[in-house]
């Protein structure tokens, strides 16, 4: 119902991986980008919203441009992320990165030239730890391997979390969400600017009464 009314498009893949969804998704970005657009921006679905344009303020030079989690949250405080960088990659690539907080793979800015390098550099890692016994990776495991190993294969700006075209909240202590916000509600960046794309703001009943409206006007 949602997506009829704002008119949005829905797509069955032309082709899949033999991976299932979570490498699926990254062929999917490829195969849509490569028709004919010049930036893309894929994202998760049930908990984002937009509160401007973001696009406006993609930085030329990149191809991918990913966005950080709370810079409170590490990798190796996590016990997701590092068990996904421990049980496919070990020990010593986890201790590398483990103070980097991690990378979101819900909200990713591309080229079509840089959806295309992330599907094979996924697919083929993807690949690979499937044969590793106990590997429980999910896609944003794979995607911290891949940057923080240096091998998406194209040039790649990280933004931190409050300083980029999304802010992904989930990680902010709960209780201290109203620091982030304007008089109006609004998730501010770190300039006091109004945050263009917010991610996995339904932690916090502050933002899903901010949205409620508007999902249910519709």
């Amino acid at each position: 119902h949602l997506c009829n009314f704002y008119s949005v498009k829905t797509m069955q893949l032309r082709s899949k991986s033999r991976i299932g969804p979570k490498a699926d998704r990254y062929v999917g970005y490829a195969q849509i980008c490569s028709q004919g657009y010049e930036w893309c921006f894929a994202t998760d679905f049930r908990d984002v919203f937009f509160q401007a344009d973001p696009f406006s303020s993609v930085l030329n030079g990149y191809e991918l441009i990913l966005a950080e989690e709370f810079a409170g949250q590490t990798i190796g405080g996590c016990k997701y992320n590092s068990e996904w960088i421990r049980s496919c990659w070990g020990d010593m690539f986890l201790k590398e990165i483990a103070y980097n907080s991690p990378i979101c793979s819900g909200t990713i800015m591309g080229s079509p030239k840089g959806f295309v390098s992330l599907r094979d550099r996924m697919l083929e890692e993807m690949s690979r730890t499937s044969k590793i016994t106990g590997c429980t990776a999910r896609d944003q495991g794979h995607l911290n391997y891949l940057y923080f190993a240096n091998r998406l294969g194209v040039k790649t700006l990280l933004q931190p979390r409050g300083k980029g075209i999304v802010n992904t909240v989930g990680y902010i202590p709960r209780g201290s969400i109203s620091n982030y916000l304007n008089s109006d509600g609004l998730v501010l960046d770190d300039n006091g600017s109004i945050s263009a794309v917010i991610h996995q703001y339904d932690r916090f009943p502050e933002l899903k009464n901010l949205v409620a409206p508007v999902a249910i006007s519709s």
